[in-house]
C-alpha cells in the first residue's frame, strides 16, 4: 500500500524549493518528477528537493529525482537534494548520483550554495564581459 506525498514549493532567492512530506513511491513519483521538469519549462533552473519530512523512498522515487536531476542538468540547472535520510543519501551516493544531484544536509545549506553559484555566474559573465554591460555605447558612462 502506498501512502501519500504532500508537495509545496516556495521561491527564495531566484530559487524554487520543492518541500515534499510523505511517501516518494510509485503512487507519487510521477507527479514529483512531473512538477521539477514543470519548473524547468518555466525556465527556473535552480531546484531543491527538500526530503527532510519524506518518511519512504522506493527505487521508483529514487528514479524519479535522478530523471529531474538529468533533465535539470541539461538545461544548464543543477538540481539539489536537502535533507534525506542517511539510507537515501548512501543510496545516492552508493549509484553514483553525484554528476547529476547535489546533497546537502538542509535547505539552508542547499539554498546558501545555490546563491553562491549564481553570484559566481553573475561575476564570471561580467568579466567575460569586461565589464563592459555598466557602461554605455562606445565605452563612456
Amino acid at each position: 500500500m502506498t501512502g501519500q506525498l504532500e508537495i509545496r514549493f516556495q521561491s527564495l532567492g531566484g530559487c524554487v524549493i520543492v518541500r515534499a512530506a510523505g511517501e516518494l513511491d510509485v503512487a507519487s513519483a510521477p507527479s514529483v518528477r512531473d512538477h521539477l521538469i514543470g519548473h524547468l519549462c518555466l525556465g527556473e533552473t535552480a531546484l531543491i528537493v527538500d526530503l527532510s519530512r519524506v518518511t519512504m523512498v522506493d527505487t521508483t522515487g529514487l528514479g524519479a529525482v535522478l530523471a529531474a536531476g538529468h533533465e535539470t542538468r541539461e538545461s544548464g540547472g543543477v538540481l539539489r537534494v536537502a535533507g534525506a535520510r542517511p539510507a537515501v543519501r548512501q543510496t545516492l551516493r552508493a549509484i553514483d548520483a553525484a554528476g547529476v544531484l547535489v546533497l546537502h544536509d538542509d535547505v539552508s545549506d542547499a539554498l546558501e550554495a545555490a546563491l553562491e553559484d549564481a553570484q559566481a555566474s553573475r561575476s564570471s559573465r561580467c568579466d567575460a564581459d569586461g565589464g563592459h554591460r555598466l557602461l554605455g555605447r562606445g565605452g563612456r558612462g
